[in-house]
């Protein structure tokens, strides 16, 4: 079924060609001839004419096929982070090869509540502009009912992508999507990482810290309670105070040497949420000189391509990263969203990507 768009624009579409056939028809009547013919037109005249029209109805029909459809993009914090940049680069290629033009908005964390609902306002009272749109939403539970009454007041394809909505997405209307990677997977396969890296160096006996961010606790929560199936004694102090940057994984190992008197062989197995919080750890390493790198394992996530530079190096506790490929998530998402605006509904509302280890377990 058409929007209101589509309908209009096969309208004038139909008109024109119409208008442009039926002057094509009219050149080559009997009388259209004979009128040629006692004015001594030469023949020519009359098929340039007729190439003319021609080529101008395909020029018509050019435009308003390939004429640009705008999406609007959303997203919870600024792209300065290596793998939301990637993301939503990625995101705006495969729209831009769809010849859809993307609308970025403000990053979300930038604006109030108050300042988000008049943003979601002023899209929805333009909505016939937009053929639907594409969200990196907040966790926030008070901005719940703000995205409830925008996508009720929108009615159009929203895709939520890589961080979950702040409601269950079961709340989801029937062309809303929530696509990610399975970051439940993704802590499952980091200690699959990690308890290879201790059995390949010989450590039997080890503590491990992990540093998580409370926007996607589901990584630090299933690494820890999948480590227990291997492990039920083992001690693992989990964090929930990262920001998933360079500069609060510095801060936040710095501090936990400093609470355990500087003793860096406290924990020999390390988990960030984040290569960015995973790189900060790092600049502190290599500041200590009798750190011991050796018997240390650190295992990031998102796979960024200083991540994987440094873990191809072999010169430090950096060995894994959890896989997050964001060009594949970026095509899903505009696969799906296109699927939404044929109205090819599915029966869930939330589709989960399995990550993948950027150095495999067998290697």
């Amino acid at each position: 079924m058409m929007n209101k768009n589509s309908i209009i624009s096969t309208i004038i579409l139909g008109t024109i060609g119409s208008i442009i056939a039926t002057v094509i028809v009219g050149l080559f009547t009997s009388e259209s001839l004979k009128v040629f013919f006692e004015l001594r037109l030469p023949i020519w005249i009359l098929i340039a004419m007729t190439v003319f029209l021609v080529i101008l109805s395909l020029v018509i029909a050019l435009y308003f096929l390939k004429k640009p459809k705008f999406v609007f993009l959303m997203l919870s914090q600024s792209t300065n982070k290596q793998f939301v940049g990637s993301l939503v680069n990625d995101l705006i290629v495969e729209l831009e090869f769809r010849n859809y033009e993307v609308i970025l908005m403000p990053p979300l964390n930038f604006l109030s509540i108050e300042s988000q609902h008049k943003w979601l306002d002023k899209i929805s009272k333009n909505r016939l502009f937009f053929k639907g749109g594409f969200i990196i939403p907040q966790g926030d539970p008070k901005r719940k009912q703000v995205f409830l009454d925008f996508i009720d007041n929108f009615k159009k394809p929203i895709v939520f992508f890589d961080a979950p909505p702040p409601f269950a997405t079961q709340d989801l209307r029937e062309n809303n999507l929530f696509i990610s990677y399975d970051n439940s997977k993704g802590g499952e396969i980091a200690v699959e990482a990690m308890i290879k890296e201790f059995k390949r160096r010989g450590i039997s006996s080890y503590k491990v810290l992990v540093i998580g961010c409370n926007i996607v606790v589901d990584r630090q929560n299933s690494f820890r309670e999948y480590f227990k199936k291997f492990n039920d004694n083992i001690e693992i102090i989990v964090l929930n105070n990262g920001e998933f940057t360079r500069e609060s994984g510095y801060r936040i190992f710095k501090q936990v040497l400093w609470d355990n008197g500087n003793n860096y062989k406290k924990y020999q197995g390390i988990f960030c949420t984040n290569d960015e919080m995973a790189l900060g750890i790092i600049e502190l390493i290599n500041e200590l000189n009798d750190f011991p790198r050796e018997e240390t394992v650190l295992i990031g996530y998102d796979a960024t391509d200083e991540a994987i530079s440094l873990i191809n190096s072999n010169s430090s506790p950096f060995k894994n990263s959890v896989n997050q490929d964001s060009k594949k998530l970026a095509e899903i998402c505009v696969e799906n969203f296109i699927n939404l605006r044929q109205k090819k509904y599915s029966n869930s509302k939330e589709l989960l990507i399995e990550p993948r280890l950027y150095k495999s377990l067998e290697n």
